[in-house]
């Protein structure tokens, strides 16, 4: 099987245009955290169109600037953002824009193209989402998903983000949705509750503060930097010919999905470490797989991952494991409860989910000195029996401690250097 990203990004071309600085220029105010300055600063965000023509640099000083949420901007051509500074969203959510009951997010772009962030140095992007996920778990329950996401696009293409330090999302850090050729390299993730190096309870209770979300065709990240409570990158439906590497990442997974009735294809994880994660290596298909026409996740590859101690799962491969509910065993389609609390907490796989051509290559997974593997296993497959993963193989698929894989309902191959083989391969 061969594994290909086949996609070209359309260089900026070096042609001059003027630079609007946010302060000269615009009229910003740097430094300044009170609820009046926030709102100002991001109306004149939002009003950036009127003072910017393709080809121009928008500058953001090396300052400080609060910003109320809701910053929305539409239909620019050919801008480089230089975020030499900080944007550090507000802490007032109750004077956070809401549509209907939905907070908007902090800062999101539609029906945009050819846009260049960049920064001489690291442009700081931080959403404060501290407030946002309240009492560890309480505020969750509280909350659940009604959060704002830090940086979202939609039917944007050629994108180029670099040299940014995104922090603290309340929700997804950063949304790419309906792409086409992006690119996403030097930049960083961090959402943290404590200084930490794992996942503690405390921090893993800011639920579904997902690093990079894509969704698209012809994207490229790589030489990135990920903390998260949860998925570090989540390929979602309906993409394909995307490239990940040289990517350092903990959380919830290098992920697909989680994938409905959708097609993921050609996908390819690559040259990868998972520092103390929570799970390591993540594809997984949601309830809605289990009508007739569900999706299909294909052509998939993970090579030289090295996934060291999770807390949870080296690998897993079929349904979901999530509650989305105020209920944390609710099985959505499988309880983040089982196996622990099996048979009364269920696994449910979705029928209509279809794995096809998945290669695992050269995965080192390394527990340190006298840790214990969560639940005695390394990893968890499964698909029904009526609808098996098909052509799934593990080359170089390897752990210092050989507990077992829960695996049911797959067609696999692993080779004489895979230590220890799924007995159902």
């Amino acid at each position: 099987m061969v594994f290909m990203i086949a996609f070209t990004f359309v260089t900026f071309v070096a042609v001059i245009g003027k630079t609007v600085n946010f302060i000269s220029d615009m009229g910003a105010i740097p430094n300044n955290n009170s609820v009046n300055v926030s709102i100002l600063n991001r109306d004149l965000l939002n009003s950036i169109g009127n003072f910017l023509s393709p080809m121009d640099t928008f500058l953001i000083p090396n300052q400080t600037f609060y910003l109320m949420g809701g910053v929305n901007l539409n239909n620019l051509r050919f801008i480089t953002f230089q975020i030499d500074g900080s944007l550090v969203f507000s802490t007032h959510l109750d004077l956070w824009p809401r549509d209907g009951n939905k907070p908007e997010d902090c800062i999101y772009f539609e029906n945009c193209n050819d846009l260049f962030f960049t920064s001489s140095g690291r442009g700081l992007i931080n959403g404060n989402g501290e407030k946002w996920w309240g009492i560890p778990f309480i505020g969750a329950l509280i909350r659940l998903e009604n959060r704002p996401k830090l940086f979202h696009m939609k039917f944007v293409y050629n994108i180029l983000i670099e040299n940014l330090d995104f922090i603290n999302s309340p929700y997804w850090t950063v949304h790419i949705e309906d792409v086409k050729r992006l690119i996403i390299r030097y930049t960083s993730i961090i959402n943290k509750r404590t200084n930490s190096d794992k996942h503690t309870l405390i921090d893993i209770s800011a639920f579904n503060t997902d690093g990079f979300d894509v969704q698209g065709e012809n994207v490229h990240i790589h030489d990135c930097y990920i903390w998260t409570q949860d998925d570090c990158i989540a390929v979602k439906g309906n993409s394909k010919n995307m490239l990940f590497e040289r990517i350092t990442a903990s959380g919830v997974g290098l992920t697909i999905g989680s994938i409905g009735t959708e097609a993921v294809d050609n996908i390819t994880f690559r040259d990868c470490y998972m520092p103390n994660t929570y799970k390591g290596i993540y594809m997984k298909f949601n309830g809605a797989a289990n009508t007739d026409y569900g999706g299909s996740i294909s052509n998939i590859l993970y090579k030289n991952i090295t996934i060291i101690s999770p807390s949870e799962y080296a690998i897993w491969i079929g349904p979901a494991q999530q509650a989305d509910s105020r209920f944390i065993c609710h099985a959505n389609p499988c309880s983040l409860c089982w196996p622990m609390f099996r048979p009364w907490a269920k696994c449910n796989t979705p029928l209509y989910g279809n794995f096809s051509n998945v290669t695992l290559t050269d995965i080192q997974i390394i527990y340190k000195d006298n840790e214990l593997i969560p639940h005695k296993y390394i990893g968890v497959l499964m698909a029904p029996s009526s609808n098996p993963m098909r052509n799934v193989r593990f080359n170089n698929v390897r752990s210092n401690m050989k507990k077992k894989y829960i695996c049911q309902g797959v067609n696999g191959i692993a080779d004489a250097n895979t230590s220890p083989i799924p007995d159902c391969f």
